[in-house]
């Protein structure tokens, strides 16, 4: 099942939900979405400066 279709599915269930009100869905909905999103690229990092050995 790819990511597309497993969403698809998700929203399915979560709209066929006959015991949660709307703004319940909403809630679900905007859950859903949080979880699908990309994280930010990350920056590279730079290595700590160190002090020269004595």
């Amino acid at each position: 099942m790819t990511r597309e279709e497993r969403r698809e599915s998700i929203r399915r269930l979560v709209d066929a939900a006959p015991l949660l009100p709307p703004e319940d869905i909403d809630r679900l909905r905007a859950l859903l979405s949080v979880g699908t999103r990309r994280p930010p690229a990350m920056s590279p990092q730079r290595p700590v400066a160190r002090p020269a050995a004595a």
